[in-house]
């Protein structure tokens, strides 16, 4: 597997909406930002398998940490 980590310092994550993006991203809910998450998600997941996609997290600086994972042996 392929991970690709981004992460920001920004400090106005919470809990609450971390869960609230994780949610969004499977239900097409929320504005633009949410319905492009959602995008990406299902793309890698039907591109890479379905222990493959998107992962929000809360990173290590405080801000939001995405996390791409790409199963490296499926040839497009």
């Amino acid at each position: 597997f392929l991970y690709i980590e981004i992460e920001d310092n920004g400090n106005t994550l919470t809990p609450e909406k971390l869960e609230q993006m994780r949610r969004q991203m499977y239900t097409y809910e929320g504005d633009a930002i949410n319905h492009a998450l959602t995008n990406i998600q299902r793309r890698l997941m039907l591109s890479f398998g379905a222990d493959c996609g998107l992962f929000l997290e809360c990173g290590e600086l405080g801000g939001l940490k995405a996390i791409l994972k790409i199963n490296t042996s499926i040839r497009l």
